[in-house]
């Protein structure tokens, strides 16, 4: 699945992901919101982050966190 298909599909699921044509004009802020959003259908837990703290410490810690849960529910990054 691409990217473009997750994002047209998190818009089909009432997410806040914006519309685009190309991937290329989401920046990280909204393509983590997108992503960490999709999750939260995918596994339920409405605690994960939607936003990226400003400290890179922390962003590097939830993206790992991202990362390690969709390694648990079987998808690919």
């Amino acid at each position: 699945m691409s990217l473009r298909q997750i994002i047209h599909a998190t818009n089909c699921l009432a997410t806040n992901c914006p519309v685009t044509q190309n991937v290329n004009e989401l920046n990280v802020n909204t393509l983590f919101g997108c992503f960490s959003q999709c999750l939260q259908l995918i596994t339920g837990n409405k605690e994960l982050p939607t936003r990226l703290p400003p400290n890179i410490s922390t962003r590097f810690k939830f993206c790992g966190e991202l990362a390690q849960l969709c390694q648990v529910v079987k998808y690919l990054i």
